[in-house]
């Protein structure tokens, strides 16, 4: 049988489904790379096929029906999933999950972003077997949901055997309840089970319903390794690997514990800290052994921390199978002094101040990690148009303060869960903000912040098709005037939202006083607004010299 080549790279979906359906060739390749699929539960005309569940809606934007791996590679890299609505799941699971004879199914540095599940799976097993790979890696999850019992994966059975490799590693988890939820786990044949490098914000890393559900058989490994175990939304108590697991007292799984920490102490009893009702083998920070760190049935030997492989072991670990080529960030293209140079895919915490001459700043699919001001005083490019772009990116707060050049700034198909979104000093004549294709869920009473602003004359801002969600204000105009002098202030095809009712100041979009001149113009229009008031006026509104309102 002939293999199959799919490539989906630069896509973008809109309410639109990649349906992935049966038994790939053996020696197939599947890849999706800097692509941004986006879907809801309301608008995705995707109807599950599996029986019992053809009324339901889940608005996936990826559906994996029935797939098998036979030898073959599928890789999502440098990817944006965004899935909306009560019961939506970004990649729905129908028919099961296989991985065999020597796969690899990737997730690397992506971000997804779901109310409800990342993966979901309809009365679906995942099994990873025949000396096959199941990564998840360097990537960031966020749920919203705090339902009990929801997990961000589910499956019904998950059993890695056969040799082969389930490994969580270098990823951030914002979630509620669990990350994995799943009817038993299974690692056998000599099979690893690995958590490093991880940060989860969650109840449960691994919630198994059934009594007795998890099991380790044959020599098989699981490492804990270097994580970061604090609590998520569903509670702030609540911060543990497993739900009361007590294993048979005849079985003796292996399991191994280094430097790990839980809600902010190093983890000393795996028992009490984290909830793992098995013996547990300590090592000291940087401590190394083959079985903790490698994949031992394919390494040879261990220098210092470096797994040294034997035949058919791959990549830093010795895995069974091949890594992919092209994983991770794209490097940096080689680009003049002062042209604008593009960061892809990473996570960032801090940036630093650009070189003389430099017109702007570039983010694809980069997540942040911390609050990031962007002071464009530093900027030394005289007559120059700065341009500051992020697309598919993750923020954790973003302030940009103007220096009275000309601005273009553009944020799309971007998320923000923490902070806000902040604009502060003058920008010049003709500049531009765009915000478009974004999910803004602020912790503050603002989600998009005007303090301290001007706009130039025949500037513009757009706010098109984002969902935005803050406390009091979705849009807050803090300023003495918001003047519009031959520009425009478009607000269209956005849900804005705030939480609270406290003092009926609540708003959508809360402006001081607006003076529109000169063919200046606001269209706020087919917009979902749930507040107490849709726009508030709370002091004077003048519109001359041909504007509109």
């Amino acid at each position: 049988m002939p293999h199959a080549l799919v490539n989906m790279t630069n896509v973008t979906s809109l309410e639109g489904t990649i349906v992935l359906h049966g038994a790939m060739p053996p020696h197939s390749s599947v890849l999706l790379a800097n692509s941004t699929l986006r879907a809801t539960v309301g608008g995705s005309q995707y109807v599950p096929t599996t029986p019992g569940h053809e009324k339901s809606r889940y608005g996936p934007a990826l559906v994996l029906d029935g797939v098998r791996l036979l030898s073959t590679r599928f890789v999502m890299t440098r990817s944006t999933l965004v899935c909306g609505g009560g019961s939506c799941a970004a990649i729905l699971v129908e028919r099961g999950l296989g991985s065999n004879l020597s796969s690899v199914f990737y997730m690397d540095s992506c971000v997804v972003n779901a109310q409800t599940h990342v993966m979901y799976a309809l009365a679906s097993d995942l099994r990873v077997s025949g000396g096959s790979v199941f990564s998840i890696q360097n990537s960031l999850w966020s749920v919203s949901s705090i339902n009990i019992y929801k997990g961000a994966c589910e499956f019904e059975d998950v059993a890695v055997d056969g040799g082969s490799v389930l490994q969580i590693v270098s990823n951030t988890f914002r979630l509620g309840f669990a990350m994995l939820m799943a009817t038993t786990l299974t690692v056998a044949d000599g099979s690893w089970l690995l958590h490093r490098d991880n940060e989860f914000r969650t109840a449960y890393v691994a919630y198994v319903a059934n009594e007795n559900g998890v099991a380790f058989r044959d020599r098989s490994v699981w490492s804990i390794l270097y994580n970061n175990f604090t609590c998520g939304s569903y509670s702030s108590t609540i911060a543990y690997m497993t739900n009361n697991w007590s294993p048979p007292s005849e079985s003796r799984p292996i399991i191994y514990g280094v430097c790990n920490e839980a809600r902010g102490s190093p983890v000393t009893d795996y028992g009490v800290d984290l909830n793992i009702g098995a013996p547990v083998m300590l090592l000291d920070c940087g401590a190394c052994t083959v079985e903790a760190v490698c994949f031992a049935a394919r390494t040879s030997s261990i220098r210092g921390c470096e797994c040294v492989c034997a035949a058919g072991g791959y990549g830093d670990t010795c895995v069974p199978a091949a890594v992919p080529d092209g994983l991770g960030p794209l490097p940096l293209p080689e680009a003049d002094d002062t042209e604008i140079r593009c960061v892809h895919g990473g996570s960032i915490s801090s940036v630093d101040y650009p070189d003389p001459g430099v017109r702007g700043l570039c983010f694809v699919n980069v997540t942040f990690t911390a609050a990031i001001v962007l002071d464009l005083w530093s900027f030394d490019a005289p007559q120059q148009t700065l341009n500051i772009t992020l697309l598919q990116c993750v923020l954790m707060g973003l302030s940009i303060r103007g220096s009275s050049a000309r601005l273009h700034v553009s944020v799309v198909s971007s998320m923000l869960d923490a902070g806000a979104l902040e604009f502060e000093g003058h920008f010049g004549l003709s500049s531009r903000i765009l915000v478009a294709g974004s999910t803004l869920v602020a912790t503050s009473e603002h989600a998009i912040l005007f303090m301290e602003f001007t706009f130039g004359a025949n500037s513009t801002l757009l706010l098109i098709e984002n969902y935005i969600e803050a406390s009091r204000y979705a849009i807050y105009f803090f300023i003495s005037f918001v003047v519009v002098d031959g520009g425009g202030i478009i607000v269209k095809g956005n849900t804005l939202s705030t939480t609270e009712e406290d003092d009926r100041m609540e708003s959508c979009v809360c402006v001081n006083a607006v003076d529109v001149r000169n063919g200046g113009y606001i269209d706020v229009e087919n917009n979902t607004m749930i507040a107490v008031s849709g726009i508030y006026f709370y002091g004077d509104t003048t519109v001359g010299s041909a504007g509109l309102l």
